[in-house]
């Protein structure tokens, strides 16, 4: 459980760190912003590659005993995490996002159109169900750690996106937010 602890802290530093405005300054004067997203991308995706593999091929210690009920939930929000995963990736430029193309050649609004309209940050709403249907579906230790840390993460991360996002929209994204939860409808 150390190592997966480990491995969850290295991603949240490595990702935090490099997502920070001043260090993403600090490169793109070095580097092109298309070399350091892709950069950023890269390192964030070996890092989750390793968090996930000791997710799943980790202890595997359960936390309580599986029947076929907790099996159907999990799915059904595994399934319902990944609809809006995908959903809301459709309103983003995902060659741009990955660093494969320019940022320039992304579109600069605010979306707020389709699952945008119902939270402020549907990725890790997709995201939060995802690991909660994993649990429930593998009540392992190691994947309760995970989806603990994982949305401790997403709501420590969603303040500075707000920060940012307050920031480069002003006053369209502040009556934006007035109707909208962050990440988790009717409750956050």
């Amino acid at each position: 459980m150390k190592t997966l602890i480990i491995a969850w802290l290295l991603f949240f530093v490595s990702h935090s760190v490099f997502a920070a405005t001043p260090v993403k300054a600090y490169f793109e004067k070095r580097i092109s912003t298309q070399s350091y997203r892709l950069g950023y991308n890269v390192l964030s995706l070996l890092l989750m590659v390793w968090v996930l593999y000791l997710m799943i091929y980790g202890e595997k210690t359960f936390v309580f005993k599986c029947h076929i009920v907790p099996y159907v939930i999990g799915s059904i929000l595994i399934f319902i995490g990944l609809y809006i995963m995908n959903t809301a990736f459709k309103h983003i430029n995902i060659a741009a996002f990955l660093g494969l193309k320019s940022l320039k050649m992304e579109s600069s609004g605010l979306n707020t159109e389709g699952v945008y309209a119902v939270v402020r940050h549907p990725l890790y709403w997709g995201i939060t169900l995802v690991l909660v249907g994993l649990f429930i579906f593998m009540p392992y230790y190691s994947l309760l750690i995970s989806m603990i840390m994982g949305i401790l993460y997403m709501v420590i991360g969603i303040e500075f996106e707000e920060k940012k996002l307050r920031k480069d929209f002003g006053k369209a994204y502040e009556d934006y937010a007035l109707g909208k939860k962050k990440f988790l409808p009717f409750l956050y």
